[in-house]
């Protein structure tokens, strides 16, 4: 993980031998006729920093400012960029997500939905007491990159991040999954009274990729809901949703079967 700062000077003003601090936070400012809320990002992007020419990080109120070592030209319509860290061995782990809609409980579905690809994003983990756990990232772009065969990068997505404390791990969603597919087929359905229902499902997840993998399915409800039976046994994420983690085997598939009582 590398991580840098890139300065815009869009404007006609020139600086030579400007000092310069970066400030990372959401800064509230008045101007005529109301208030107006700004969000100063150190934007992060590819880099190879050295170490002696990071800058200095410290918190001010509620935000974070960088000081930069030395001193910059700024030119109009160019570009400057920084190093923010030092680059980091960092521990992470690919995540699958299948999403369904909230209100698919609500009427009988008269055909299966097909051809369902799960999201993919990577887990870093910032453990406290490490130096990359203990640096805190201004909200940004983080370009997730992966060597081909021949060792060349290619660009797997650019999420965005918000401003990130120290220890916080990133959750960085970069598209959805090539080599899994899944299908949801409503088993049955029946209305219990006029804003409820009891249903099943059946959630079959293929797996091309030659390696085994867990997809979280997550479901969302309308309102109150009770899981009567599952297969897989299912974690409570929040009142009004949860997900059930789904092993899937290489060059094989796997099957997530489970009823639901749902009020709204």
């Amino acid at each position: 993980m590398t991580g840098l700062a890139t300065i815009e000077d869009p404007g006609a003003l020139a600086f030579q031998g400007a000092e310069v601090q970066l400030l990372a936070g959401d800064v509230r400012r008045a101007f005529s006729g109301g208030i107006e809320v700004r969000n100063y990002n150190g934007a992060l992007a590819r880099a190879a920093p050295e170490a002696a020419s990071l800058p200095a990080e410290e918190s001010v109120g509620e935000t974070h400012l960088y000081t930069l070592p030395g001193t910059m030209d700024i030119v109009p319509g160019q570009s400057e960029s920084v190093a923010l860290f030092s680059e980091a061995a960092v521990q992470v782990e690919p995540e699958y997500l299948l999403r369904h809609s909230t209100y698919v409980y609500q009427a009988q579905q008269g055909q299966p939905e097909q051809d369902l690809h799960p999201e993919v994003g990577y887990l870093v983990r910032r453990p406290r007491g490490t130096a990359f756990g203990d640096t805190p990232l201004p909200a940004g772009t983080v370009r997730v990159l992966s060597p081909d065969s021949a060792g060349r990068l290619q660009l797997l997505g650019e999420p965005q991040i918000q401003h990130t404390p120290a220890g916080r791990e990133l959750h960085l969603a970069t598209g959805t999954a090539f080599d899994l597919t899944a299908q949801r087929t409503q088993l049955t359905f029946a209305l219990d009274g006029r804003r409820a229902s009891v249903s099943s499902y059946r959630v079959t997840i293929q797996n091309a990729k030659t390696d085994s993998v867990t997809v979280q399915v997550l479901e969302e409800f309308p309102g109150q809901f009770e899981v009567l039976s599952s297969t897989v046994p299912a974690e409570r994420l929040s009142a009004t949703s949860l997900r059930f983690p789904v092993r899937v085997p290489p060059g094989g598939e796997a099957t997530l079967e489970y009823r639901v009582h749902a009020r709204w």
